[in-house]
């Protein structure tokens, strides 16, 4: 308990740190930066000349910050206590910082200050930038947090902008339709892509579904998959016995457990382009897998 206490006592005052500063220096500071870029850009006429400035800007200015070893958390206790990868605070030396845990996670204005971030900070501060010099933009991202990018709206259609993806004019890889996103070798690889809440994955091809069949509202849905050796997944509540998922194709894993863990069902599938793949759940009782502070 003390522990946890400390946990929290840690988080609040790095919030507090940032909360001290941000309306007197990392606003106006932040601020004037946006600005100059917002006025380059507003040099150009052509939108995908906009969106090369906007690139160029954060991959030349801005540290990214994923696998970076000069990293290293801020809230250590936190972690040890959580194991916690999706809400933490890390800095490196020269001061970058990066926050995605409490009221300035995912906030321009703090990204634009500190210079560093990944692919959701790169994709955040973009998309706030590209609104600001008049284009119709918006954050998508795979659900699990495997990637973010934006897509802006150009004469009605949505095209794709990956701003931590490396300029490359000619491939259509780092800007393109939705349909040429295979391009990229980063989306081509996410599982689902959402807007908000907001199902997108079937502008995103090559695209297969998965139909579960004998879901319960109280069921906790885990999808997950594997990538260079790493494991991404994210977890859901169905509405409806039956659910229907759009995915890309590769193999998965879904795990179901209802009645807070007491019944559980784990199958292998695998999803392939254009068709649809059909499972039915059977949850076993009191499947003992319990991981410390996992």
């Amino acid at each position: 308990m003390a522990l946890i206490l400390v946990s929290s006592y840690e988080h609040y005052i790095l919030e507090k740190e940032i909360d001290d500063i941000f309306h007197s220096e990392i606003y106006p500071k932040s601020t004037s930066d946006i600005d100059v870029i917002i006025q380059k850009m507003a040099n150009v006429q052509d939108p995908e000349l906009k969106l090369q400035l906007l690139s160029k800007w954060i991959q030349d200015d801005f540290i990214f910050s994923l696998n970076n070893k000069s990293f290293s958390r801020d809230d250590y206790i936190y972690y040890i206590l959580t194991n916690n990868n999706k809400n933490y605070y890390i800095s490196n030396p020269e001061g970058r910082r990066v926050i995605r845990a409490g009221k300035f996670s995912n906030n321009p204005y703090c990204i634009a200050y500190y210079r560093a971030g990944a692919c959701g900070e790169y994709a955040t501060l973009a998309q706030h930038v590209a609104m600001l010099s008049g284009l119709n933009a918006r954050k998508v991202s795979d659900p699990s947090g495997y990637h973010g990018w934006v897509e802006v709206e150009i004469n009605g259609t949505w095209y794709f902008y990956d701003p931590t993806y490396p300029l490359n004019p000619r491939s259509n890889s780092w800007f393109g339709l939705r349909s040429e996103n295979t391009n990229n070798s980063v989306i081509r690889n996410s599982a689902q892509v959402f807007y908000k809440d907001e199902d997108i994955t079937h502008y995103y091809p090559p695209t297969g579904k998965l139909i579960v069949n004998g879901l319960s509202t109280n069921d906790l849905i885990e999808l997950s998959w594997m990538h260079n050796n790493g494991i991404h997944k994210f977890q859901f509540i169905p509405q409806n016995e039956t659910y229907t998922l759009t995915l890309r194709p590769r193999e998965y894993t879904i795990e179901v457990q209802r009645f807070w863990f007491l019944f559980s069902d784990k199958q292998q599938i695998n999803i392939t382009e254009g068709f649809e793949r059909e499972i039915k759940i059977s949850p076993s009782f009191f499947r003992l897998d319990f991981t410390l502070f996992g």
